[in-house]
């Protein structure tokens, strides 16, 4: 028997928009986003815990974890933080960033959602 469970798909383009605000999506989309990347560690968790793991199998599950961080999480987050308001002064500094820099990387992410 399993316990495993799948959150359903939300497609946050799919929302009456009149019900929410701007950084309600946002924050909607970053939440799922954030599902999955917490699906992906669970994955690696279990892979930890079986004594039928393969050499390689630890640093591909982090490969996976990273990946899904890098192309959901934080692209979602740094959306959320613009609809907000936050700068791209203060999004960079959380990365080691300049203001310009950061715009670079997420600006045309920003500007798609929008």
């Amino acid at each position: 028997m399993t316990t495993e469970t799948t959150a359903p798909a939300l497609d946050v383009r799919a929302l009456p928009v009149e019900n929410f605000t701007a950084s309600d999506l946002a924050r909607i989309h970053l939440a799922q986003d954030l599902l999955q990347a917490l699906q992906v560690a669970e994955g690696a968790l279990m892979t930890l815990c079986e004594d039928t793991s393969v050499a390689g199998d630890y640093v591909a599950e982090a490969r996976a974890l990273r990946s899904s961080l890098a192309v959901g999480v934080i692209p979602a987050a740094v959306i959320a933080e613009r609809v907000r308001g936050t700068s791209w002064e203060l999004i960079g500094k959380m990365f080691r960033l300049s203001a310009e820099e950061a715009e670079a990387e997420w600006g045309q992410e920003v500007e798609d959602w929008q």
